[in-house]
């Protein structure tokens, strides 16, 4: 899935949210955006007098800046690009280390190694993320 996708390039390749795909809510409102451009240009090539969908029934929002040049702005997305209790998180990169020295970031606050640590031969991951390896 996409949320998964994300999560895996967030974890382990470290990428920032610019270089991120879009999540569902960026993904949902896009498609709802073209489905509305695409009957539009649909409906106006009929040679009556074509009645469109409301656009804030497709993803558009009224201005709400009062811009007289853009009446209606697109909604982006409704959900962040990464989860709140991921920017608060601590990583590490340990790769002769095995995690063991003090200069391993994870050890330093207390906290064991995760899915976003970038570590090789870590040997400071749970006993539960051991029985999950086997």
């Amino acid at each position: 899935s996409i949320g998964e996708l994300r999560w895996q390039l967030f974890s382990k390749k470290q990428l920032t949210s610019e270089k991120l795909p879009p999540t569902m809510g960026a993904l949902k409102w896009k498609i709802l955006r073209s489905h509305y451009v695409t009957i539009v240009w649909k409906r106006s090539l009929l040679s009556f007098e074509a009645i469109y969908p409301d656009p804030l029934q497709f993803g558009w929002l009224s201005n709400p800046s009062g811009n007289a040049h853009l009446a209606l702005v697109p909604i982006l997305t409704d959900e962040p690009p990464v989860p709140e209790a991921t920017l608060d998180m601590t990583d590490c990169g340990c790769k002769k280390t095995k995690c063991i020295a003090g200069s391993c970031s994870c050890r330093k606050v207390g906290l064991r190694c995760t899915a976003l640590c970038r570590c090789v031969d870590c040997s400071n991951i749970s006993d539960l993320d051991n029985d999950l390896e086997i």
